[in-house]
């Protein structure tokens, strides 16, 4: 069961009014946009770490659009949802093992 909250009127404006200029969010538009609803972050074209961890503290299932997950942004969403561990890229499990298996 996801706890997160459904878009509001707001962000759907700010996304609905970029997205027809531009087909993206950047900058400040991208953060207002994600604080709003993190599912934004399929529309942020240069997404920066800071902006994935707003995602996903928001919505934890906006981890599918991270287009380069780290373990800080991949905790922060499972944190917020678990189901959202079916979205943590394959590569970040290999890391987490052999980061694991060189320290044992």
């Amino acid at each position: 069961m996801s706890h997160e909250s459904p878009i509001t009127l707001a962000s759907f404006h700010i996304l609905y009014t970029k997205l027809q200029s531009k087909k993206s969010l950047a900058g400040n538009d991208a953060i207002k946009a994600v604080e709003e609803n993190g599912d934004a972050l399929r529309y942020v074209k240069d997404q920066t770490e800071a902006i994935c961890l707003k995602a996903v503290e928001r919505y934890g299932d906006a981890l599918r659009y991270v287009k380069d997950q780290t373990e800080a942004i991949c905790l922060k969403a499972v944190e917020k949802n678990g189901d959202a561990l079916r979205y943590v890229a394959e590569y970040m499990f290999a890391t987490r093992v052999t980061t694991s298996a060189e320290i044992s």
